[in-house]
This record gives structure tokens, C-alpha cells and sequence, in this order.
């Protein structure tokens, strides 16, 4: 087992090479993650899909979230509209 690590400092110079080959680079910029622990491609992979994994599950915790809190003020704009045209319609019917 070897790790990868893609660590680029911030002081590096922009002319400087980095440690390892670009897709490695991309990977962990992508991972957010400064090495990846692997035994070769599959060690890889599995780090991908794991932290795809993760992702999917935060993304998924969000957008039940957002879809909770939309109703929420579906419903609030609801009650309100209606309280708004019950109140209307008792001012109308006081003209009369």
C-alpha cells in the first residue's frame, strides 16, 4: 500500500512542479482531500466511490431539507393569502 499525496502548498512558486501527476492533483482537489491512500487503481476507486458516497448522502440530507423548508413556506404563504382574502371579502360584504 502507498499513498498519493497531493498536497500543494500555497508558498510553492507557480513556475514549481507539482509532486505528482496532474490527474492525481485533480482527484484530490476533487476529493478535498490532501492524499489518497491506495493499493494501486482499485485503492483509488474505492476512495472516489466513498467519497462520492458521502457526497451523495450530504447532497441528499440538503435537498430534503430545502424540499421541507420550501413547504413550510408554501404552506405559511398559504394561511396567508386565505387570511388576506377572508379579510377582504369581510371588508366587501361591510360596503355593501
Amino acid at each position: 500500500m502507498h499513498v498519493i499525496i497531493c498536497y500543494i502548498n500555497s508558498r510553492q512558486s507557480l513556475g514549481s512542479i507539482p509532486p505528482c501527476p496532474a490527474e492525481q492533483i485533480f482527484l484530490c482537489r476533487l476529493l478535498k482531500t490532501d492524499s489518497i491512500q491506495s493499493n494501486g487503481n482499485d485503492g483509488i476507486v474505492r476512495s472516489v466511490e466513498e467519497a462520492l458516497a458521502s457526497r451523495h448522502s450530504s447532497t441528499m440530507e440538503l435537498m430534503k431539507f430545502l424540499e421541507d423548508t420550501i413547504d413550510a413556506r408554501r404552506a405559511k404563504t398559504e394561511s396567508i393569502v386565505e387570511n388576506l382574502n377572508g379579510k377582504l371579502h369581510t371588508e366587501g360584504q361591510k360596503k355593501s
